[in-house]
């Protein structure tokens, strides 16, 4: 059983982070949408070595109340990339393009899926296309991830830096006094 369950938003910094302990083990996820990279970054971690297990997959979203679904989609994958495209009614394309790196433990793709087991810690980025062709947005986002820097401290630093400073650039101040 898990306990200290703590989810924090951190406007200025752009940032969700999770936190909670299993058996004595703290963990820890973060995820924030990169201005730098134009993706989406999640980070898990734990405070021992080799803890961090799990599967990352990308699917459509079933609310259990059994809806037919206004698109078709598919799930694929290869060695290095999960991928999920959707069309809609309309024709309209859009999806996303995941790429996992870990500090330790294994990696492995399991269907559209990707397992990773006893890692020290493991960053998914994913990337998204709409109103595009799905062929071709795949193709050009796997070489845009084939680009980005495979560590979680770097993609931060550089979404940190351009996020805070648009963030910071207005301020709210509410109550008696003077404005500057």
């Amino acid at each position: 059983a898990f306990s200290d369950y703590k989810r924090v938003l951190d406007m200025e910094k752009g940032l969700a982070r999770v936190l909670w302990k299993e058996n004595n083990i703290s963990f820890q996820r973060n995820l924030f949408v990169s201005r730098a990279h134009d993706a989406v970054v999640l980070n898990i971690s734990s405070s021992e070595k080799n803890k961090v297990s799990g599967i990352i997959g990308l699917d459509a979203h079933d609310d259990g109340r059994g809806l037919s679904l206004p698109f078709s989609y598919e799930r694929d994958g290869d060695d290095e990339f999960i991928v999920f495209t959707a069309v809609q009614k309309n024709n309209d394309q859009y999806g996303g393009v995941g790429k996992v790196f870990s500090e330790g433990g294994s990696v492995k793709k399991e269907g559209s899926s990707i397992i990773f087991k006893d890692c020290d810690n493991l960053t998914f980025i994913l990337k998204l296309f709409v109103y595009e062709d799905k062929i071709e947005a795949v193709n050009r986002i796997k070489n845009e991830l084939k680009n980005i820097p495979l560590d979680y401290s770097l993609l931060y630093k550089s979404h940190r830096k351009i996020h805070s400073e648009l963030f910071n650039r207005l301020y709210l101040r509410i109550g008696k006094g003077k404005s500057k």
